[in-house]
């Protein structure tokens, strides 16, 4: 696995931008899924807090419903990206490899 962005040639930047938005991709909905938003309190609980309590947890609940409509298709969006990266990127430096070791093999000949 590559431990960081490749920057020294585009097709490995492709390809390693690629892995980094698969796995953004599939670990969006898992960090979103961990935490909970304060939506398991209850109606009245919530009715004996502050007002500013009241509000806070309120904007958090609303901010928690826009999440999950956005969520999916932030998640499927960067993981499509990912594997159009990965594949353009890999298609090209596949060639390109080819082309090196067909240079490397008539050196050595």
């Amino acid at each position: 696995m590559i431990d960081k962005v490749q920057y020294s040639d585009f097709n490995r930047f492709l390809v390693s931008t690629g892995y980094v938005l698969i796995t953004v991709g599939l670990l969006l909905p898992y960090f979103y899924l961990r935490e909970n938003f304060d939506l398991q309190i209850e109606a009245d609980k919530i009715q004996k807090l502050s007002p500013i309590a009241k509000s806070v947890i309120t904007e958090k609940q609303k901010f928690s419903l826009c999440l999950i409509k956005i969520i999916p298709w932030l998640s499927i969006t960067s993981i499509l990206t990912g594997l159009t990266s990965l594949s353009f990127g890999g298609s090209r430096w596949h060639k390109r490899q080819k082309i090196e070791d067909d240079k490397i093999t008539e050196e050595i000949s």
